[in-house]
């Protein structure tokens, strides 16, 4: 499958997905996060495993690189967010999928990075 194909089925699954909103839990601290992702977007080759994995968390910009939605820079190239326990699986799963491993789950109470 080329990049065009990616992109393509990319948009398809954004447009089926455009009503879907990361959880309160994440905007408003109503759940307690119990993890945060760590996004290194200079490791990034574009490869959309993770949107494909967590489209909630994940989408591809014109650069052909991934964005972390709702992530924050907290140091340049380097974007995190929290997330509810809830939300462990898929983005484990985004960050596992990832051939150059630039994303990283973080066990809040530990301080552990799982993956």
């Amino acid at each position: 499958m080329d990049k065009k194909e990616i992109f393509s089925r990319i948009k398809g699954m954004k447009d089926a997905k455009s009503n879907h909103k990361i959880s309160s839990a994440d905007s408003t601290g109503s759940t307690k996060a119990k993890y945060r992702i760590r996004y290194e977007r200079d490791l990034c080759i574009g490869v959309a495993a993770c949107v494909m994995s967590s489209p909630k968390y994940w989408e591809m910009d014109g650069e052909g690189k991934a964005i972390l939605k709702q992530g924050r820079e907290v140091s340049p190239g380097i974007f995190e967010i929290e997330i509810s326990e809830e939300d462990y699986e898929e983005s484990f799963g985004a960050a596992k999928e990832c051939p150059v491993n630039c994303i990283h789950i973080i066990n809040l109470e530990t301080g552990e990075e799982i993956i």
